[in-house]
């Protein structure tokens, strides 16, 4: 391997503050992770939500068809 694509790679695995292996996060940033994470879960059960809407008005005639051979003889 050359030495310029070890150079290169070792720029990636290096924390740009120095050894650390981790940044700590501030306040702030964990209450804007946590809202993320909560309007994507809400986004999320909404479209679950719409989705089974939509396949409910898709085959209404599936339920009454299922009635009809329940009453016949």
């Amino acid at each position: 391997m050359r030495q310029a694509q070890r150079d290169s790679r070792r720029w990636l695995l290096t924390s740009p503050r120095g050894n650390d292996h981790y940044f700590k996060m501030t306040r702030t940033e964990l209450i804007i992770q946590l809202l993320k994470v909560a309007i994507g879960l809400a986004f999320g059960a909404y479209f679950v939500w719409w989705s089974l809407q939509v396949l409910d008005r898709l085959t209404p005639e599936y339920d009454a068809a299922t009635a009809v051979v329940a009453r016949a003889p």
